[in-house]
């Protein structure tokens, strides 16, 4: 009887169950395709190259063939079939769309620096608990009332269709970038002059040192170039540096960040000023803007075309959204290491493999380049080759996984980078117009403090990024020069050797910098929000008077005073995170963690009291590993050894103490004070909590006491 009751049940809800089934794949598949990568480009448009628009144009036809081909199973002629159909694909839907829209892992920034995916346990249980309430929830409710459910179903895709619209509405480009057909304009070099700017993402200037010394030939090969190995960065990420290395101007913050962009990329950019006299100008890799009257392009477009490009966006943002849908440790395998499922399946299999693809474009450009004409062309090539992830081997082949970040694999694919560079240095001589061409290869910083460890106790590396020059007919091995240089140096190298864009040609650069130059660094920690800001919150100023890498040459500026016998409480609300450099979260009611390998601190006292030892009393704490109960940190002031800590599971808090004497302070009088901590510890990953930050120490108060 009952089974009578739901046959007949069935047959005559038999089109709300169709309906009910067509709405559910719609939505489901509308959530993974459309909906959730539109959310995704939206917070993040400035990492791809083309509109959200020009993405789903592009795959509008597969978008639409899906949900029409997961629907034909309801056109069968079996009605238990089609309420089965119907009903799963509900319950998945709805699973689906609350894993992609509430139960969201913070992953950070999408650029290719996550080397693995941390599920923590607390996530793990959360999810689960509510993904199959969810689940069972939806299977009821699409059985018992299917007509509720598809109207259901018909609001959610409304409601989501239209967010998507005005994400599309408001994706669009300023500029639309070029297509295939204009890329030729890339590989063209002038009979006449030329000028070359190659940007390699994070390549430390000691690293650059341990390529060339691990690798002589590589000397020959930089033919006319200076190094300049005192090199200071103007910030500890792309996003400060690049309007720098554009403009020559150094960040003043009193400016809004878009203004910053808009003035010194966009029209005050050297690009355009070179543009301005007659010079075909190019620009590879653009972030957020592209300079007025620049031909700008990303490598995809170099290596395979636009259409292929636009592809590989959207197949970004399908990895991105299949990552956001798949439920706890399904996560893992849609991640894939690295290499992401779905541009295995469908793409190229690099993934998001930034390295490798920027030694094939370097590849491409050189084999591909030709001389015509006289007017004058000046290219700006931006490659990650060098960024972290680790992802090229001792070949310069993809890997599969990434690898752990080592002095040993930074220094490998750092050399990829250096080949693949001096393979396009031999184009240009086989083309004979090397000696017509100005060429700057440069990064827009180092690796960051959390780093430093892993690249051998490389102190302000993150703020010396490389930087070598080779001036018009300049031949002969590389040279090393004593010279302070900055960033803001390179429009102005650049101009006075192609005897351009005058405004540019400062007095003072690089070249001919004296020894007591002053420099200023920004720093910052990165945040991806960073790029809707009008200012970076916690922003602190530094003042380089002497070799960058002698910690006694830092100094904040303006300075920061703190009296003997003065505590220092870092609690919230207390004002005391102006003291604070690099390597810490944020303030809380009773102090703040390290979340680093090196965390740093900076202050100045009074000129009578740098004459007199004085004893620094911290009240700390530490996390131990739950594997390792034990932590080590060597405390140093401007360089200098001052204390070893040591911490364990029966001395874990309590106040430490380390002397700073007369010789310890900068020529500015500031100092310095780094922790590094020996085996900071991420709680989630061992259970105990689901917070991802690395914490070391903790910092409750300081204060120095006259001895």
């Amino acid at each position: 009887m009952t089974n009578d009751k739901t046959q007949a049940d069935t047959n005559a809800n038999g089109g709300a169950y169709r309906l009910l089934g067509f709405l559910s794949v719609l939505w489901a598949t509308g959530v993974l395709l459309v909906h959730t990568p539109a959310q995704i480009y939206s917070g993040n448009a400035a990492d791809f190259t083309f509109s959200l628009g020009d993405l789903l144009w592009e795959v509008a036809p597969v978008l639409a063939a899906i949900p029409l081909l997961l629907s034909l199973p309801l056109l069968l002629p079996w009605p238990r079939f089609r309420r089965a159909w119907a009903v799963g694909w509900f319950a998945l839907a709805a699973v689906v769309w609350v894993s992609s829209s509430f139960l969201v892992l913070d992953i950070g920034p999408l650029d290719g620096r996550l080397t693995r995916l941390e599920v923590p346990l607390g996530f793990t249980l959360l999810s689960l608990g509510v993904l199959l309430a969810v689940a069972a929830g939806s299977v009821l409710l699409a059985r018992r009332l299917p007509v509720p459910a598809a109207l259901a179903a018909l609001v959610l895709n409304g409601m989501l269709l239209g967010t998507s619209w005005s994400a599309v509405a408001s994706g669009k480009k300023d500029a639309p970038p070029p297509h295939h057909a204009s890329m030729q304009a890339l590989l063209r070099f002038s009979e006449s002059r030329n000028a070359l700017v190659i940007l390699l993402d994070s390549l430390q200037s000691d690293v650059f040192e341990q390529v060339i010394a691990e690798n002589p030939a590589y000397r020959d090969k930089l033919d006319g170039f200076q190094f300049f190995p005192d090199t200071v960065g103007p910030s500890p990420s792309t996003y400060l540096s690049l309007p720098v290395i554009h403009s020559g101007k150094v960040y003043d913050a009193k400016r809004t960040l878009p203004s910053v962009y808009v003035e010194d990329i966009q029209h005050g950019s050297f690009l355009v000023a070179l543009a301005d006299e007659g010079f075909e100008t190019s620009l590879l890799n653009p972030v957020k803007l592209c300079p007025d009257r620049t031909l700008c392009a990303n490598e995809e477009i170099i290596l395979a075309g636009s259409r292929a490009a636009i592809k590989q966006e959207y197949l970004r943002l399908f990895d991105f959204s299949m990552l956001r849908a798949a439920p706890i440790q399904a996560k893992r395998l849609v991640f894939n290491g690295g290499a992401w499922r779905g541009r295995n399946w469908i793409g190229t299999g690099a993934g998001d493999n930034y390295s490798y693809r920027g030694q094939r474009v370097l590849q491409v450009l050189g084999d591909r380049a030709y001389v015509s004409g006289t007017k004058p062309v000046a290219r700006f090539i931006h490659t990650l080759i060098t960024h972290l992830p680790i992802t090229l081997d001792v070949n310069c082949r993809p890997l599969p996984r990434p690898s752990p970040v080592t002095r040993k694999s930074v220094v490998t694919q750092a050399r990829c980078a250096i080949e693949a560079v001096t393979g396009l240095l031999d184009n240009l001589k086989r083309l004979d117009i090397y000696d017509k061409t100005t060429i700057i290869i440069l990064a827009d910083h180092g690796f960051s403090a959390e780093y430093a460890h892993a690249l051998g106790d490389t102190n302000f590396g993150f703020a010396n990024p490389v930087l070598l020059f080779k001036g018009r007919g300049h031949r002969g091995s590389l040279k090393f020069s004593s010279h302070p240089a900055h960033s803001a140096d390179v429009p102005a190298m650049l101009c006075s050797d192609l005897e351009a864009c005058p405004g540019f040609c400062q007095p003072l650069s690089g070249l001919d910098a004296p020894a007591n130059r002053r420099r200023v660094h920004h720093h910052y920690f990165w945040q991806h929000n960073f790029w809707e800001l009008d200012r970076i919150p916690g922003l602190k100023g530094f003042t380089i008077s002497g070799p960058v890498r002698s910690p006694a040459s830092w100094s904040r500026s303006p300075k920061l005073y703190v009296h003997p016998e003065q505590r220092l409480k870092f609690i919230s609300g207390s004002g005391a995170e102006q003291y604070l450099d690099w390597g810490w979260s944020a303030l809380e009611q009773w102090g703040v963690w390290s979340v680093s390998n090196i965390a740093s601190i900076s202050f100045d006292v009074p000129e009578d009291a740098r004459n007199h030892p004085l004893r620094m009393v911290a009240k700390v704490r530490s996390y131990l590993n739950p594997k390792r109960r034990e932590l080590v940190v060597k405390v140093r002031a401007n360089g200098v050894d001052v204390g070893l800590w040591e911490f364990d599971s029966h001395n874990s808090t309590g106040e430490r103490e380390c002397v700073l004497t007369p010789d310890v302070w900068s020529r500015d009088g500031g100092v310095g004070i780094q922790f590094y901590i020996s085996s900071p510890t991420v709680p989630a990953a061992y259970g105990t909590s689901s917070d991802q930050r690395l914490l070391g120490i903790g910092l409750e108060s300081l204060v120095l006491e006259r001895m």
